[in-house]
């Protein structure tokens, strides 16, 4: 007697399954420590990593508290409270690695450069009242200021976003974690004997930081078939280069190699002075520092403008946003195609892969070489149908 076939199990492509990343869930709480200025401080935790990661929140929620001088606060100031961040673990494939390490006034302005008008704003209660953190004397600021870390190159597709950058937390089983340096009230515009720090609406106790994940809600199934790249956002201080002597069409910075590129940022400044050891802030943000910069390749350049006011206008038109002072941004996925990213990852040490340019050089300058790139290619293996 002739048996029935078993039914056929109908599967989703690699474009179906692209196709159901799309949604976010939201900041979800994760851990909360005392802000302590001055210091590393290290969540208790591993990161839950029972899912994909997009990013990570951080929101400071404490007592600012001025002497009796008052000040002008610096660009950003509050931003400036977190010197860096830095999201490291072991990965199941490519072992102890640092997919995240930025500066805390970057980490702001990234997600202003490439939020099509997104400001980050701090709500700020002074004295009580609704109002601005302005560096009045003898007055408490109650303050909440949240730092985003987008862990994927921003400005394209969420799938190809969650697929090229989102962490997958079973890769990362038990071993993911945040540091993030302190900074003082130097880092704001002053003094640190004027400032002090204690909880919110307190004139006592500790501030506190609190961390939340931001994930894709996608099944167990979809996220099984997903082997992601790994984006890494990291930087190089410029500062000792930026003090030197003015040159025109040199090296600027050396770039990695061995991942792909999806691009550059370059940020400089006027630095501020007598702030405590480690803590380093901008008085000022200026785009007359580094006047022209450009990629290049074995002396080629790879993108070759006139200076960086074309390059500024060009950025604006594709983030569809006013690119911020002191910012300059080489870009390779400014189409939002991540699949054209420069090919760094086929490169040798024998290459010389690096950001060239003009400077006009002056004492107290600093500035922030930022590269972005991507490990691996993203693996997307067919599901069944109502997964």
């Amino acid at each position: 007697m002739a048996t029935a076939a078993a039914p056929l199990t109908q599967m989703l492509t690699p474009r179906q399954v692209l196709q159901r990343l799309t949604r976010l869930q939201g900041p979800e709480q994760e851990q909360q420590v005392a802000f302590a200025p001055l210091g590393t401080t290290v969540l208790p935790s591993s990161l839950k990593t029972d899912k994909f990661i997009w990013g990570i929140q951080v929101r400071y929620h404490g007592r600012i508290t001025t002497g009796g001088a008052g000040f002008t606060p610096l660009p950003n100031a509050l931003w400036n409270l977190i010197q860096e961040f830095r999201v490291y673990g072991t990965h199941v494939k490519w072992g102890a690695q640092v997919p995240f390490r930025m500066r805390g006034a970057s980490v702001r302005d990234y997600a202003q450069i490439f939020g099509k008008g997104f400001a980050p704003a701090a709500s700020v209660l002074k004295a009580g009242v609704a109002g601005t953190f302005d560096g009045t004397a003898s007055t408490a600021f109650d303050c909440d200021v949240i730092w985003t870390l987008i862990f994927p190159p921003a400005d394209i597709p969420l799938a190809d976003q969650i697929v090229n950058g989102a962490l997958k937390g079973p890769e990362w089983p038990g071993d993911l974690h945040l540091a993030m340096d302190v900074a003082d009230g130097t880092s704001l515009g002053t003094t640190a004997v004027n400032i002090t720090f204690s909880a919110y609406g307190s004139g006592s106790g500790n501030g506190q930081l609190s961390v939340s994940l931001i994930r894709p809600n996608i099944t167990v199934a979809l996220m099984n078939a997903i082997t992601p790249a790994i984006c890494f956002k990291s930087y190089t201080d410029l500062a000792p280069l930026l003090q030197g002597a003015s040159f025109t069409g040199q090296k600027i910075a050396d770039l990695n190699i061995g991942k792909g590129t999806t691009r550059v940022i370059l940020k400089t400044g006027t630095l501020q002075t007598a702030t405590s050891a480690g803590v380093a802030a901008f008085a000022s943000l200026s785009n007359g520092i580094i006047t022209r910069a450009f990629p290049a390749l074995d002396g080629k350049p790879l993108k070759n403008p006139y200076s960086n006011l074309e390059m500024r206008e060009y950025g604006g038109y594709f983030y569809q946003n006013n690119i911020p002072a002191g910012y300059q941004v080489l870009d390779w996925v400014e189409g939002m195609n991540v699949l054209s990213a420069f090919p760094s990852q086929g490169l040798t040490s024998a290459r010389r892969f690096e950001v060239d340019g003009d400077i006009v050089g002056a004492a107290n300058q600093g500035g922030e070489r930022i590269q972005e790139e991507l490990l691996g290619s993203p693996i997307i293996m067919p599901v069944p149908v109502g997964s």
